[in-house]
C-alpha cells in the first residue's frame, strides 16, 4: 500500500507525495464525571450510592494515504511490489480494473483480444477490462501514471467508556470496581490504524487492498474492523 522504495530509483521526483503518516484531521477528547455524593442514612446505602465515576475517550481522525498498485512488473526491473497503476481521468472514482491482452498473429498480422496472458512476444498492447474504471493495471511496458499516496483510506471514529465504583474500607484503603468498554458502541473501524486502544489490526499488511485488479481493491469490509471489548477488574488501593 505504501511501498518503502521508489518505483524508479532514477526518477525520485516521481516519488513526491503525501507521507503515509499524513492524517490532517484529528480530534481527541477525554472526560471524567464523578457522580454527586448522595447522603443516605445507613451504612449500606452510603456504600452503594457513593463513589461512582464515569469516564471516557473519543478519537476521530483522517485515514492514511495509500498508493494504487498494479501488482505487475510494468517497468521490467524484476520488482512488481512498487509498480503503480494507470489513471483514467474520466473513470469512476476509486474503481479499479485489470486488463485484457492485445495479441498479434505472427503469420497473418491480425490482432485479437485475449482474456489471459499468453506470456510471449505476441502481446502488443492492453485494453482495460472495465473502461469506466479510474485505475487500470499497468502491465509490462506501460508507464504508470498514478501518483504516490493519492488515495485516502477510511478514518477512525472510536468511543471508549468506563464506569468506576470506589468503596471505602478505611481512611486510606478502598476497593475499586471497574468496567471498561473499548469500542463501546461496537462500531466497526475499517481504518488501517488501530481499531480500538486494545486491538491492533493488520489491515496494512493486505496484499489485495491496494491492488487495482483485485476484487478487494479498496474494499475495507474484507477486514474484521474490530469489535467491542468489555473488561472487568477489581483493585484494592492502599
Amino acid at each position: 500500500m505504501n511501498p518503502r522504495r521508489a518505483q524508479n530509483p532514477y526518477d525520485m521526483a516521481n516519488e513526491r507525495g503525501l507521507s503515509a503518516l499524513d492524517m490532517p484531521h484529528k480530534l481527541s477528547l477525554s472526560w471524567v464525571w464523578e457522580l454527586p455524593k448522595l447522603r443516605r442514612d445507613g451504612l449500606l446505602p452510603r456504600h452503594l450510592l457513593a463513589g461512582w465515576q464515569l469516564s471516557g475517550t473519543y478519537l476521530a481522525q483522517s485515514g492514511q494515504p495509500i498508493t494504487a498498485l498494479s501488482g505487475a512488473d510494468a517497468n521490467g526491473d524484476q520488482d512488481s511490489a512498487v509498480d503503480r497503476a494507470l489513471v483514467n481521468p474520466s473513470g469512476t472514482r476509486l474503481a479499479g480494473t485489470g486488463v485484457n491482452y492485445v495479441v498479434r498473429d505472427p503469420v497473418s498480422g491480425a490482432t485479437s483480444i485475449s482474456t489471459t496472458n499468453p506470456s510471449n512476444s505476441r502481446v502488443i498492447g492492453y485494453v482495460a477490462k472495465d473502461p469506466s474504471a479510474m485505475f487500470v493495471v499497468a502491465q509490462s511496458g506501460a508507464i504508470s501514471t498514478a501518483g504516490r499516496n493519492t488515495i485516502r483510506t477510511p478514518g477512525l471514529n472510536n468511543w471508549n467508556l468506563a464506569i468506576f465504583k470506589n468503596t471505602a474500607i478505611a481512611e486510606r484503603r478502598y476497593l475499586q470496581f471497574r468496567m471498561e468498554l473499548f469500542n463501546a458502541f461496537n462500531h466497526r473501524q475499517y481504518s488501517l490504524g488501530p481499531g480500538t486502544y486494545q486491538q491492533f489490526v493488520n489491515n496494512a499488511l493486505s496484499s489485495s487492498y491496494a491492488n487495482v485488479s483485485s476484487l478487494n481493491f479498496l474494499n475495507a469490509t474484507q477486514f474484521s474492523g474490530g469489535s467491542r471489548v468489555v473488561q472487568y477488574s477489581l483493585k484494592f488501593l492502599f
